[in-house]
């Protein structure tokens, strides 16, 4: 794929996460959109509402980063010998966590393969300063189907799961309860 193909790849895929972000923080079509230069400006991530008119006091705490690769296999994800910065997930968890260091913003990172769901990786430490797990009082329900990646060459421990369950368990009113609850 040429670079001008897989940077329109990326662009498409970075639309239809907006997407999928407006319906699940519940807000109307369109608040969520490209960054402007996709993270190349002083926006954390490739993602961000709009913060205008009834959106003008949204609260948004993630820094979203997308990556959409053509061949990517889930295992590949992880291999360290293929790459010489290391694992391709902890160098993209390196570019969001580099983006949010001088904000206050969760990370998460949103990414695909060719015919694959998309795939979420996050860390609850984020949300809640020293929990390495998911307090399931927030949360109804268990995760099925994640990925619990401790990798020895980071701090965080990573949440992988699909897009489908992720956001089905993590809701914005279980999120804005993590808040409160930390500001206490």
């Amino acid at each position: 794929m040429t670079p001008k193909g897989s940077k329109n790849k990326g662009s498409s895929f970075e639309r239809e996460v907006s997407k999928l972000l407006d319906v699940w923080w519940q807000v109307p079509t369109g608040t969520f959109y490209r960054s402007k230069l996709s993270g190349g400006s002083n926006e954390p991530g490739d993602i961000t509402p709009r913060l205008v008119g009834d959106n003008s006091s949204l609260w948004w705490p993630f820094a979203v980063e997308c990556k959409h690769h053509k061949d990517l296999k889930f295992l590949q994800l992880f291999e360290s010998q293929k790459y010489k910065d290391g694992p391709r997930i902890l160098q993209w968890w390196k570019q969001i966590t580099d983006d949010v260091k001088d904000v206050k913003k969760w990370r998460l990172l949103v990414f695909r393969g060719n015919n694959t769901p998309i795939l979420i990786a996050f860390t609850p430490d984020d949300w809640i300063t020293g929990k390495h797990y998911i307090p399931t009082n927030y949360f109804p329900g268990r995760f099925k189907d994640t990925f619990v990646y401790a990798p020895y060459a980071c701090d965080d421990v990573l949440y992988i799961c699909t897009w489908k369950e992720f956001s089905s368990k993590i809701t914005k009113d279980a999120l804005m309860k993590i808040k409160e609850g930390n500001n206490q």
